[in-house]
């Protein structure tokens, strides 16, 4: 199973997330993500567009802080 994602952008602030469960709902597959640095960051996407789209990288990409943790996080954490 593919574990590791990198978000070529970031969510929320962030940029490295692990899957934590995949969904069948209505004959369509979704995986729910959870940010590495925080677990109250999570989203859920469908598996083709976690699997074939361009804005996301299976594993861990090494990563500068700057780049890893992005100023929209401390806005999103001031929520």
């Amino acid at each position: 199973m593919k574990l590791y994602w990198t978000n070529k952008n970031s969510f929320c602030g962030l940029r490295h997330f692990v899957l934590v469960n995949e969904l069948e709902i209505n004959n369509l597959y979704f995986v729910e993500l959870v940010s590495v640095l925080d677990s109250n960051v999570n989203l859920r996407i469908s598996k083709t567009e976690l699997e074939n789209s361009d804005n996301w990288i299976l594993g861990w990409e090494e990563l500068s802080k700057n780049d890893s943790i992005t100023s929209d996080y401390e806005s999103f954490n001031k929520g």
